[in-house]
């Protein structure tokens, strides 16, 4: 369809401010994972370390289409081992414009010199194999040459047969006046997390230690599984999670094939866990393969740190409040020194009873678990902790058929006691001067 509308001239570039360097960083992120994935080692040079003023106008949808294209071209002629180099240069600058040269450059298979201009032919290959080594239709290059001639460019190639290609194109693009250009964001509230149970689904180890540590940064509970059996087996035995983070591409049992073992499971809470792709082809028709499947959003690897934290804010479930005082202030009937003195006793014992309720549960101590938590129960009552109920009751009644049950149930009482350990103080503070 692209190449229908632009030899027929039919093709509109949009044109609206945005940040060149950023817009060239997040576009190829996708990519970047892919290419490691394969065993390629990819580098760059930022574009930013050379544009000090990076808000330009143009169709930024096609500039990256161009970047894509010419990457994903690297990475299929490119065999494990080998790499590519893309790099963004500032070439020149006045009152209104920029000049910036892109380039990728890959150590990939070549091409001949007599070869060279086949490439830019629409379903046409350099060599007559191609198609059936390694795919694609031979459009890509075809399109991106076009798209540059309209942007105002020329793509050039340089290649040697056997030690790779490079292909670049330089675009001169007006500046954006300042005042298009949006202001610069304040650093973001880090809260929503905290204290909500996360599942990291990945068979890759390196993966998993970014992702918990992304979320443990901002307070969540992380547990991991290495593949999709064993994420699904959490989901279905363990306490319910606030979210689920689900790789796509993994042994045995894949990320779509879990999702939809997790969707089927009996019990609604657990099947409708929001579940979150992980995945390195964060095309929008990938994308939107996923979220057919039940999945409620996509994020590409490597992380973006921002990206990742408000995509799983957006996906939480509403959080219910840490406590409620009602109940304390009815029977208070305005003495807030009342209040104070319960809130106090609370914040002053709870603690040393979570280690003991901790103790009892390693040990698998359960009737003396069930103590600590008849023991415990009035506070909770009394401080509003709704969140616990249910595992108070099986952990009081401790009944053998559900000592199964009774480790997770310990894991989500301490969490929410945690939760009102934590906000409590902050209560006495702002409310009566703690």
């Amino acid at each position: 369809l692209d190449m229908a509308k632009i030899t027929s001239g039919k093709l509109e570039l949009e044109e609206s401010a945005f940040n060149i360097c950023d817009s060239m960083h997040e576009a190829l992120q996708p990519l970047i994972a892919q290419a490691q994935e394969k065993g390629i080692r990819f580098s760059g040079t930022r574009l930013q370390t050379t544009c000090a003023h990076p808000w330009v106008l143009g169709d930024t949808l096609r500039i990256n289409q161009i970047l894509l294209n010419l990457v994903a071209n690297a990475i299929k002629f490119t065999e494990p081992g080998g790499s590519i180099v893309v790099v963004g240069e500032q070439l020149a600058e006045t009152d209104t414009t920029l000049t910036i040269r892109f380039s990728v450059e890959d150590s990939g298979i070549g091409i001949a010199p007599d070869k060279q201009e086949l490439v830019f032919e629409g379903f046409t290959q350099a060599y007559a194999d191609t198609a059936r080594r390694f795919g694609g239709t031979g459009l890509g290059l075809s399109i991106s040459r076009a798209l540059v001639a309209q942007l105002g460019g020329a793509l050039t190639l340089c290649s040697v047969p056997g030690r790779g290609s490079t292909f670049a194109f330089v675009l001169t693009l007006p500046k954006a006046p300042a005042a298009l250009a949006p202001p610069i964001a304040d650093a973001y509230d880090t809260g929503a997390l905290r204290g909500r149970r996360v599942l990291v689904v990945e068979d890759n180890e390196i993966n998993r230690t970014v992702a918990r540590l992304l979320l443990e940064g901002w307070g969540a509970e992380v547990e991991e599984a290495e593949d999709g059996l064993v994420g699904v087996a959490r989901v279905r035995d363990e306490a319910p999670y606030d979210l689920v983070l689900m790789d796509i591409q993994m042994p045995g049992l894949n990320g779509l094939d879990a999702t939809a073992a997790i969707r089927a499971l009996p019990d609604p809470v657990r099947a409708g866990s929001p579940i979150v792709a992980l995945t390195a082809n964060a095309f929008r028709a990938d994308c939107d393969r996923y979220l057919a499947a039940g999945m409620a959003a996509c994020l590409a690897k490597p992380f973006d740190e921002e990206e990742v934290y408000h995509t799983l804010v957006r996906m939480l479930p509403p959080s219910a409040p840490a406590y409620d005082l009602t109940k304390l202030r009815t029977l208070a009937r305005g003495r807030d020194t009342f209040v104070v003195k319960i809130i106090r006793s609370f914040l002053q014992n709870m603690p040393g009873s979570m280690t003991e309720l901790t103790a009892a549960a390693t040990a698998a101590q359960w009737p003396e678990a069930a103590k600590i938590v008849h023991h415990i129960k009035p506070s909770l009552e009394s401080l509003g902790i709704r969140e616990v109920e249910a595992a108070v009751l099986l952990l009081e009644q401790a009944q053998p058929a559900a000592y199964a049950l009774l480790p997770a149930a310990v894991m989500q009482l301490t969490s929410q006691v945690q939760l009102a350990l934590d906000t409590l103080p902050r209560e006495l503070s702002e409310l009566w001067g703690g």
